[in-house]
């Protein structure tokens, strides 16, 4: 969850993100979509998940992961290039899911399309089975070839906790905030990870920032968004984040993953 919220916020939004929650559009959205996978399922009779099956040699660039190691230990966070192998990286793009799998906008704090939850432990399941490629990188960042590089990465013992899918739209965005986890001084070194499959690669496209308060005067990184990067921060290091309205015709496509300190 998201604290430290500066709700002046609202006031610089247009009226569109207000409009379509404070009018309820964002529940008509989901009705719509949730209609249109049941025609999909069983009238047209066509596969509404993405399960090309396909394996992988390499999922994760790890050599080039731990180039940047120095990075995550002056500045508490890192910006990656060149995250995932490039085979794995081009069958995402290729086997993106449809838009209407996707949750619809349901608050003003967050802006933007979710889906695909993965929590461990808990029992979420939003077609996160359905999709091959989401299936092996969960299974790889289960793995101890992972957990060892994260360990060398970090300097800590890191488990995968959470992950999911998120896409923007016009006038998407997310207030500076910080998250719950952030209160928790046993986490300190945990990782949370904002990985960019695909974007329009502009100054507007949803660039996640981090900054030393919840003002957008104290920012002191800006996401460049290129494709197939990562935007990698130490929970606990107190990195406000999130992005400013993204503008017509550009759009980010990116995975958030979360790796916790083990007990």
């Amino acid at each position: 969850m998201a604290y430290n919220i500066n709700e002046s916020f609202k006031n610089e939004l247009s009226l569109l993100p207000k409009i379509y929650i404070y009018l309820i559009i964002n529940k008509l959205e989901k009705i719509l979509r949730k209609i249109i996978f049941i025609f999909n399922v069983n009238i047209l009779k066509k596969n509404t998940s993405i399960n090309e099956q396909k394996s992988f040699n390499e999922i994760v660039n790890i050599e080039n992961l731990l180039k940047y190691k120095d990075e995550l230990e002056t500045k508490n966070y890192a910006y990656i290039e060149n995250f995932f192998s490039d085979e794995f990286f081009k069958h995402v793009i290729d086997n993106w899911p449809k838009k209407y799998l996707f949750r619809p906008p349901f608050g003003l704090e967050k802006f933007y399309d979710t889906g695909f939850v993965f929590k461990k432990n808990e029992k979420v399941n939003l077609g996160t089975d359905k999709i091959s490629w989401l299936k092996d990188l969960y299974k790889f960042f289960n793995s101890d070839k992972f957990g060892k590089a994260l360990k060398e990465f970090s300097n800590f013992d890191l488990y995968f906790e959470s992950s999911g899918l998120n896409q923007t739209r016009t006038g998407s965005y997310i207030a500076l905030h910080l998250d719950d986890v952030d209160k928790d001084d046993n986490l300190f070194g945990s990782l949370n990870c904002i990985i960019i499959l695909d974007s329009s690669e502009t100054e507007s496209c949803a660039n996640l920032s981090l900054g030393k308060s919840n003002r957008w005067e104290d920012i002191y990184f800006k996401s460049p968004n290129k494709k197939n990067s990562a935007l990698i921060y130490r929970i606990g290091s107190y990195h406000y984040h999130g992005f400013k309205p993204v503008k017509k015709n550009e759009y980010r496509k990116a995975l958030n993953a979360r790796f916790l300190r083990k007990n």
